[in-house]
């Protein structure tokens, strides 16, 4: 299914029953795009836990578990509705909190995102020689986090003129833990276009749900657009966006000093940012190369928990995890601690809420799939259990 361009996998795992430690490498696969379906991610259905209609789990293209997903929200609740799991209201779980649908037509639904969370309209960050103005929206709990970034003339351009800003600015320090980037431009009254660099994809798409509505809020709140019905312009169509009870602007806009756009880079400014691509291109090539062994990591510490009455056939896989141990330290890779920690959302991601009177506020109370970090970068968050 798609909404406004923006493709997904359907799996309602209520009938097929697959483990969820199968679904990062069926999103990896099925995502895939000229060897396989080809989307941009996978969502799957699951029983609620908070007395939702059912719970949605959304799997980015690269097997990442993301928080929440705009347009997979507005596509999971028509196929809710169709394939008869609720009505034409529809409140659906997420990692990142519920999310209500509204069926308005056969083709047409409508949804409620989860509350902006973080709120900063002024995060500027400096990427490729220049300073770029930003503000830093995270939706739900976790955050979904998205950046705004003003582009003007954002309508004439194409993706590939952005790609190596939208790439730098995703990883940049300045968002924590990484961030949507949504370049976007008022074009006329309660107008804009808006082009949408994801996390997860680590690409453009065709639309962003939770992007506009960052968007929509950010500019809202800046008094950039009135906050009613609002039109974004996105490849895949134009959605409308109207963000419930908004303040009135808290600052004034403000006009750059100096020109968005340079035809021409002058030679200092390509000096430093030749360099710094060198600099990151050995860091994203490790951090690629890890992941692909997390799954060797996952399985060795599966086949650990397995009860074995067979002491050399547990002893050589505890060598091997050793081993594998031993290299990951060797590269700068530590396993993040999360089991009777504090939940940081920097660190974790919570797929599952309990309350356990033997634990603290807040605090994780089980480890469903170890997290690392190369350094101060997450390669992959603990996927983990909250208590209280």
């Amino acid at each position: 299914m798609n909404g406004a361009g923006n493709d997904f996998i359907i799996l309602n795992n209520l009938e097929e029953r697959i483990p969820h430690d199968r679904f990062p490498d069926i999103a990896r696969t099925l995502c895939h795009r000229r060897l396989s379906i080809g989307a941009d991610g996978l969502m799957v259905i699951e029983s609620p836990l908070q007395g939702g209609d059912y719970r949605m789990l959304f799997y980015n293209s690269d097997g990442s578990l993301g928080e929440m997903c705009g347009n997979g929200a507005r596509c999971i609740c028509r196929y809710g509705y169709e394939a008869g799991l609720t009505g034409k209201t529809q409140r659906v779980e997420s990692p990142s909190g519920l999310v209500t649908g509204t069926r308005i037509d056969q083709r047409n639904y409508r949804i409620r995102l989860t509350d902006p969370t973080v709120i900063d309209l002024d995060r500027p960050v400096d990427a490729l020689g220049r300073t770029w103005p930003c503000s830093y929206i995270e939706l739900g709990t976790p955050g979904l986090p998205h950046a705004v970034v003003p582009y003007p003339g954002l309508s004439g351009l194409s993706m590939d003129d952005l790609r190596e800003l939208g790439k730098a600015l995703r990883w940049h320090p300045a968002f924590p833990k990484g961030a949507n980037v949504n370049f976007c431009d008022v074009t006329a009254p309660d107008r804009l276009a808006e082009l949408t660099y994801e996390r997860g994809v680590e690409d453009f798409t065709y639309a962003c749900g939770t992007g506009t509505g960052s968007t929509v809020l950010a500019l809202t709140l800046l008094g950039k657009v009135s906050g009613a019905d609002v039109t974004v312009s996105v490849p895949g169509g134009e959605p409308e966006d109207t963000p419930e009870e908004v303040d009135p602007p808290v600052q004034e806009p403000t006009v750059p000093k100096e020109q968005f756009l340079r035809l021409a880079a002058e030679y200092d400014n390509y000096r430093k940012r030749t360099a710094k691509e060198k600099e990151n291109l050995w860091t994203d090539a490790k951090a690629d190369t890890i992941q692909s062994f997390l799954p060797v990591y996952d399985n060795l510490e599966r086949a650990l928990k397995q009860d074995t009455a067979d002491e050399a056939y547990k002893k050589g896989v505890e060598m091997i995890m050793s081993q594998l141990k031993e290299v990951f330290a060797k590269l700068g890779v530590t396993e993040i601690e999360a089991e009777g920690k504090p939940f940081d959302p920097n660190l974790h991601n919570a797929v599952m809420h309990i309350e356990d009177e033997n634990l603290g506020e807040n605090t994780v109370a089980q480890v469903f799939q170890a997290g690392f970090m190369l350094g101060e970068k997450v390669i992959r968050f603990a996927m983990v259990q909250v208590a209280n």
